[in-house]
């Protein structure tokens, strides 16, 4: 089967870019059907690559956070990311009350990349990571002729995380991270912070 025909389905892990790569693949004239991380297909379509894009565990969780937070306003404003951490299975104690009660499902689920790995070696799977964007660019500019007209705030950044992670990781906070997506580091290579 020719590439051109091939289907590509997009497999959205919150906090990736998977926003930006939506409305590129629209600019592109490409409506692109998504599952989100938590919704993973059982079955994989025939004639169809799938593709996700990972992030360094420590930015992506800081970037949720700071999402919930900032943004959509489900967590209180004087909750403090170490408390968030800590209790993250148990969201009562950090969502607000009124999000609670009407909606709250794991999309923040911290480790989600290790079923990816699983997922590759079953059916065609590409894994991008975040910060190697432009990875992604020249993959899909070549496959599918896309315009080089991505837009996203980290295309060419290394750390792929626009906020200072030191200033809300402590030692502790680190080490919860690393502790719950310990395989989510080995797997796609990302360094612990004690190997920065």
């Amino acid at each position: 089967m020719s590439k051109n025909k091939m289907k590509y389905r997009f497999i959205h892990i919150n906090k990736t870019a998977g926003n930006s790569v939506h409305d590129w693949f629209l600019r592109n004239d490409y409506p692109l059907s998504e599952k989100r991380s938590h919704e993973i297909p059982v079955v994989f379509q025939p004639n169809t690559i799938y593709f996700a894009i990972v992030r360094n565990p420590y930015a992506r969780v800081l970037s949720q956070y700071k999402h919930w937070k900032d943004n959509l306003k489900r967590i209180d404003d004087n909750m403090q990311f170490e408390y968030y951490l800590e209790n993250l299975d148990r969201p009562s104690a950090w969502i607000k009350k009124q999000i609670y009660l009407n909606y709250y499902a794991p999309k923040c689920n911290m480790s989600c990349y290790s079923w990816l790995h699983k997922c590759a070696k079953e059916t065609k799977l590409k894994v991008f990571k975040h910060e190697e964007l432009d990875k992604l660019v020249k993959y899909f500019i070549k496959e599918l002729n896309f315009k080089n007209n991505f837009a996203h705030a980290d295309l060419g950044k290394t750390i792929g995380c626009n906020n200072k992670i030191d200033q809300y990781y402590n030692t502790n906070c680190y080490e919860i991270v690393t502790r719950r997506m310990e395989k989510d580091f080995d797997i796609y290579g990302y360094k612990r912070y004690n190997e920065f």
